[in-house]
């Protein structure tokens, strides 16, 4: 379920739905519109840079870690997991629904150490968050943030309206973790794009956007809260850029599809994902991002 205001944030990253819109006065047109129109400029504007000419140093350092080999493996091993908990009760041929969300949880919490959840936030009035149970070491991977990959250039106005899950990559390339409405719809059309023939291998994940039990159950990140003076963050953002010689069979746990219809993830093209990992040893605790200073 959407919510139309919380206080989501990413480290590195940042929102481009129209509450980060500039403030510039348009009273010709209607209020919602504004809004959306704004954010829309801001978004040609970035768009017209570019990144090594106009990222600061950190920034650039932080780009420079897109393809981070150890991240790779990281991310390899946590869905090596899955499968292997996927095969051992019997969640084949998508069909999760047979396996109690519980006892998932459990099998998660015996193989990996933790597993997350989405819940009500403690942060008031904040609507839904994101809650770790279990123990994440300093540097795990503990939630990946889905949905929708679009290029510069690539259509993305309507999509941003009143929609506060979009991030911004260093790059330029945006991330839309909006389930429902008109980013749900794209996304399940892509799914069908890719997938046209029930038979051939999965090289991406739409079960995120059910809720419930669902393939990849790390992949709530656009649920989780920016931090407050009372929480401060405890997680980060990381881009990396999955290669096309990622195992196939991992594929199906991969919760982004590139909107471009020119991406071949299993011929040279690389797939964009956004991981968030633990800044430090997080115990049964709400999970909190930050995009207001670089981490890592």
């Amino acid at each position: 379920m959407d919510r139309t205001s919380h206080t989501h944030g990413a480290s590195g990253l940042a929102f481009v739905g129209p509450h980060s819109s500039p403030s510039f006065g348009l009273p010709f047109m209607h209020r919602g519109f504004q809004k959306g129109f704004r954010a829309y400029i801001r978004r040609l504007v970035l768009f017209g840079y570019h990144p090594s000419k106009n990222l600061t140093k950190t920034d650039r350092n932080a780009s420079a870690k897109v393809n981070s080999l150890d991240h790779i493996n990281a991310l390899r091993s946590l869905l090596t997991i899955l499968a292997k908990s996927d095969e051992d009760l019997g969640c084949i041929d998508l069909k999760y629904e047979k396996v109690p969300v519980k006892r998932r949880q459990k099998d998660l919490l015996d193989r990996v150490g933790f597993y997350v959840e989405q819940v009500t936030s403690c942060i008031p009035n904040a609507g839904l968050g994101v809650r770790l149970h279990g123990k994440a070491p300093k540097g795990a991977i503990v939630a990946v943030y889905p949905g929708t990959v679009y290029a510069p250039g690539d259509p993305a106005f309507f999509q941003s309206l009143g929609n506060s899950y979009i991030l911004r990559c260093y790059d330029g390339l945006l991330v839309d973790g909006k389930r429902n409405g008109l980013s749900g719809r794209i996304f399940r059309s892509l799914y069908r794009r890719h997938h046209p023939d029930p038979h051939l291998d999965l090289i991406a994940d739409q079960t995120w956007m059910e809720g419930g039990n669902v393939a990849n159950p790390y992949a709530i990140g656009q649920i989780i809260n920016n931090a407050t003076s009372q929480h401060p963050a405890n997680v980060h953002y990381q881009e990396l850029n999955i290669p096309p010689n990622f195992p196939l069979h991992l594929r199906k746990y991969i919760s982004n599809i590139h909107y471009a219809a020119a991406w071949r993830p299993w011929d040279d093209d690389v797939t964009r994902v956004v991981l968030l990992i633990a800044n430090r040893d997080i115990e049964d605790d709400e999970l909190f991002s930050t995009y207001h200073e670089t981490v890592g």
